[in-house]
């Protein structure tokens, strides 16, 4: 789960994300919210008198949402049984690809920047490699940390979101991997791939996503 700041909470319930569900711990109101199959969360203080947050939340978004001990668990729908999804929105297809080269016995981060407002990613696929080698995937917040609301310093700018890819083992040639559902991806955000080069040569490797840019 990721964490965001009660700014960033209200944007995605304005913008029609499905509210998750609410846990009331006494001192403070923990709401999650789902969007494609992230959960973020959110910890929202409780106090007497009521903070400004709260009052905002009970008088506005209180009745949203259900209350409970715990989280409930999200089932995710595979979006692309439809180019139109239940929002009204629509899906159209677009294949990024980019490349560097990483020196033999080294390990660098190969960054794409998503180019839409909002996106779906569903695969990915990775060429040139060396049986042995390495991969990481790792989902990153915008340089301003906007979906996290986490401060940005020299340290916390891109502020890691997700990992879906750890310590992957690539086999010589091609490599790909595709998804049964799909992460919501919004501009700015980054697509990492750590690549481990375990070979004693230059590698000039290279990396197609598939997105599913998502329209009004």
């Amino acid at each position: 789960m990721i964490p965001i700041n009660f700014l960033t909470f209200k944007t995605m319930v304005q913008n029609s994300q499905p509210f998750v569900e609410t846990v009331d711990d006494h001192d403070n109101y923990r709401l999650y919210v789902a969007d494609g199959n992230l959960v973020f969360y959110c910890v929202l203080p409780k106090s007497d008198p009521k903070n400004k947050d709260q009052t905002i939340y009970e008088n506005q978004y209180q009745s949203k949402k259900s209350t409970s001990s715990r989280a409930s668990n999200v089932t995710v729908k595979n979006p692309f049984d439809s180019k139109i999804l239940a929002t009204g929105e629509s899906l159209f297809k677009r294949v990024h690809g980019i490349s560097k080269t990483i020196p033999a016995n080294t390990t660098d981060d190969i960054d794409f920047v998503i180019p839409y407002p909002k996106a779906k990613f569903s695969g990915a696929e990775i060429f040139g490699n060396t049986h042995g080698n390495e991969v990481d995937f790792t989902v990153h917040d915008t340089d301003n940390n906007d979906l996290s609301g986490v401060d940005v310093t020299p340290e916390t700018t891109n502020f890691k979101l997700n990992q879906f890819g750890f310590g992957v083992k690539i086999p010589d040639g091609p490599y790909s991997s595709t998804s049964n559902y799909d992460a919501d991806l919004y501009g700015g955000m980054i697509l990492r791939c750590t690549y481990k080069n375990n070979s004693n040569e230059e590698k000039v490797i290279l990396v197609n996503y598939e997105l599913h840019e998502v329209k009004a």
